[in-house]
């Protein structure tokens, strides 16, 4: 899917009210809800659910639209837009870690996390 569809769809979920058939680009209405109800709960199983799926099936549904390049791409330009807005950078989250690890005053296990959070950014503990 093209970066301009994506906006679009971005732009269409924005305004749930206004979704219609042929807004929606190739995407259908309970994609849409999956969609919209994902970025409000972060749970792809109550999402699938809320978007018209059974309770039986709504775990293996949701794992599967996650999994589709459509929706990853409109869930990843809503999160960007999100922290966007709201100022929040990997800048600004690892200046925050950095504060805590340097901090004298801090308990040790949060300086542990903290220095533990910083080495998994730097992907100081992969394999090769």
């Amino acid at each position: 899917m093209s970066t301009a569809h994506s906006q679009d769809l971005v732009r269409i979920l924005r305004s749930p009210s206004h979704i219609t058939r042929k807004n929606s680009l190739n995407t259908s209405p309970r994609r849409e809800t999956f969609i919209r109800r994902y970025l409000e709960t972060g749970n792809a199983t109550k999402s699938a659910i809320s978007a018209g799926y059974s309770q039986k099936s709504a775990a293996a549904a949701g794992s599967r639209l996650l999994k589709k390049d459509e929706v990853k791409a409109v869930i990843d330009a809503e999160l960007l837009r999100r922290a966007e807005m709201s100022g929040i950078t990997d800048t600004y989250v690892l200046e925050g870690i950095r504060a805590i690890a340097e901090n004298p005053d801090a308990k040790d296990a949060d300086k542990l996390r903290a220095y533990e959070l910083l080495g998994k950014h730097l992907r100081l503990w992969t394999q090769l």
